[in-house]
């Protein structure tokens, strides 16, 4: 690969990379393995599934995270992450 078109290349993988760094902070401010690749894996479930499938995997990560918040030592972890997931549900929902 020439040097300039892999110089290029580089460069649009950083503001791809700082764009969705900002993307993946909403969801979780404490991972970053939501990204990798260079797109958002709820980016990739929306694409892929139907509207009532990616409603079931978010509701079902809003009931994972509600059952164990009290059995696990960090119940303010799982109320950030039931409350990230259930924005996702409520823009999924305002996007008809």
């Amino acid at each position: 690969m020439p040097l300039a078109l892999e110089r290029e290349l580089g460069k649009s993988e950083a503001l791809l990379k700082g764009e969705n760094a900002t993307l993946r902070r909403t969801l979780d401010p404490k991972s970053g393995h939501y990204d990798a690749g260079g797109i958002e894996t709820i980016e990739i479930l929306k694409a892929k599934l139907t509207k009532e499938q990616c409603e079931g995997y978010l509701l079902g990560n809003i009931i994972k995270y509600s059952t164990r918040a009290n059995f696990k030592d960090q119940f303010n972890r799982d109320i950030e992450k039931i409350n990230v997931y259930s924005d996702q549900l409520k823009q999924l929902n305002e996007e008809e």
